[in-house]
């Protein structure tokens, strides 16, 4: 008697267009998305904890914490609604100038 697949453990094949998640025609946006959002939240804190610590409350950190929840996630924002479309537009040109700097086809 012949066995299937199946019954010997051999995993079945996931067809090329479902792996994952997301379809792998999105990857470059995704990929995009998730780099402007890790950047933006970083610089942003980064910038406003300065600005807060040092030039509004000139080092004082009672007046840190409730300045900086204000001001930071709107900065945030700002910075993840201007960066989106910078990169979506931006991106496949810069991928083929890298492309053409280290010879990929």
């Amino acid at each position: 008697m012949v066995s299937s697949n199946d019954d010997v453990g051999i995993p079945k094949q996931k067809s090329k267009s479902t792996d994952g998640i997301v379809v792998r025609k999105y990857n470059s946006l995704l990929f995009g998305a998730i780099m402007v959002l890790i950047t933006c939240s970083v610089m942003s804190l980064i910038v406003v904890s300065y600005n807060v610590y040092y030039l509004l409350c000139n080092g004082n950190l009672e007046c840190f914490g409730p300045s900086f929840f204000n001001i930071w996630p709107r900065s945030f924002l700002l910075a993840f609604a201007v960066s989106i479309p910078i990169v979506l537009t931006v991106g496949q040109s810069i991928r083929k100038i890298v492309d053409r700097i280290v010879g990929g086809s």
